[in-house]
């Protein structure tokens, strides 16, 4: 048996409310699935337009040749659409145009726009008309991060569907060895996110960050550099930075049991006190990396700027 949604880990109240509005036919025909990548939104709009395309009473059976063509990727009723190079741009958008003009030869026709917040405002403004008025039996999922990240024009033509990330205990389903508390705690409910820890580099690059927080609030710039030695693209220079906005989160709330990185909790117990509005402060430097580094800033500057920064605060 194929059915899609029997591999998803949690989200059940979002696949319960899609399947009763599929029984009561008063499923909208745009939909947009939010929420923090890596945490099943992609399988369950799958497992939609399996349920969608279904020749049987009791969708998605699994079992008819609609489901199994959906299961293998082959269905020519489901039209899937992902960003190339961070834009989704206007050629995509006039492929989904032509697969919509094109005769319906199942019971629907399903269009997936993984990333849709890459969807550039020409590649937007040409779906427009087709998402609001679409043909019959056809049917949109913009998976997006989050919701705000979608174009108001859009926005006010979907009816959104918020995915929350999954708990500790559904990403162990997904496991066959135990997780390192660090790594699952971390994670903050994405499997993507826990893939990424997996590899080996990772534990190195959050103790490297711990260096480079702990050089700068004492002036010394070892850990700065030996961060920097390692922080050669843009990938390893953003998990520095989320490791950096963890930790100093974790600093903050030493001694409740709370912590995601539990296992440097006498380290970061060793740093030296600071006032809890300059704790906040650092970690708006930090937040701040973020949003450079999504800007292209220089990532050597970056790292430069916030350890200039933290003997001043």
């Amino acid at each position: 048996m194929a059915r899609l949604i029997d591999s998803v880990i949690g989200h059940r109240d979002v696949w319960t409310g899609l399947r009763q509005q599929m029984e009561a036919e008063k499923l909208p025909h745009a939909l947009a699935f939010s929420g923090p990548a890596g945490i099943g939104k992609r399988r369950v709009a799958w497992a939609f337009a399996q349920a969608l395309l279904c020749d049987s009473t009791q969708a998605p059976c699994g079992e008819c040749p609609s489901c199994l063509r959906v299961a293998g990727g082959q269905s020519e009723s489901v039209l899937y659409v992902e960003p190339s190079k961070n834009t989704i741009k206007l050629e995509a958008a006039r492929e989904i145009l032509a697969f919509l003009n094109l005769r319906r030869l199942g019971r629907a026709r399903v269009v997936l726009i993984d990333g849709a917040q890459n969807l550039n405002p020409q590649a937007a403004n040409a779906l427009l008309k087709i998402i609001e008025e679409p043909p019959a039996q056809t049917y949109f999922v913009l998976i997006v991060s989050a919701w705000s990240q979608l174009l108001p024009t859009l926005r006010s033509r979907l009816q959104a569907r918020h995915f929350n990330p999954l708990s500790e205990a559904e990403i162990q389903k997904l496991e066959t060895e135990p997780v390192p508390t660090w790594m699952l705690r971390s994670a903050r409910g994405s499997f993507s996110q826990l893939e990424a820890f997996r590899d080996p580099q990772s534990d190195e690059i959050r103790k490297l960050t711990l260096g480079l927080l702990a050089g700068a609030l004492a002036g010394q710039r070892e850990g700065l550099e030996h961060l920097l030695e390692h922080s050669k693209d843009r990938e390893v220079a953003g998990r520095a930075i989320a490791f950096l906005q963890q930790l100093l989160r974790d600093w903050s709330v030493l001694g409740t049991g709370e912590l995601l990185h539990a296992d440097l909790e006498s380290s970061l117990a060793a740093l030296p006190p600071l006032p809890s509005e300059q704790r906040l402060a650092l970690w708006r430097k930090a937040h701040q990396l973020e949003q450079d580094l999504n800007a292209h800033v220089d990532r050597f500057l970056l790292f430069e700027n916030f350890f200039r920064s933290v003997p001043g605060i």
